[in-house]
C-alpha cells in the first residue's frame, strides 16, 4: 500500500471523526446539561452527566482514541 493512500485513508478518517465530535458537541452533550465551558468544570454538573448517560461518554473518549490513530497514519505518510 502506498504511503500516499495510508495519509489519505487516515485524513478522511480523521475528517469524519472530527464531524462525530461536533455532533456530540452540538447535540448530545447540551442534552445531558453541558451547555458551556463553564458546565464542563462545574463537578456537579459532570458527574451528573456521566451518570445519566455513561456510553455517550465512552464512545466519545473512544473517538478520540480513534483520532490519534487516524493522525497517525496521516503523519507517517
Amino acid at each position: 500500500m502506498k504511503l500516499q493512500k495510508i495519509g489519505g485513508i487516515g485524513s478522511i478518517a480523521s475528517a469524519i471523526l472530527c464531524a462525530i465530535c461536533l455532533v456530540f458537541f452540538l447535540l448530545v452533550f447540551p442534552r445531558l446539561g453541558l451547555v458551556g465551558p463553564s458546565d464542563w468544570i462545574d463537578p456537579v454538573k459532570d458527574i451528573a452527566a456521566w451518570s445519566a448517560s455513561p456510553i455517550t461518554f465512552f464512545l466519545f473518549n473512544l473517538e478520540f482514541i480513534l483520532w490519534s490513530i487516524a493522525f497517525i497514519l496521516y503523519m507517517t505518510s
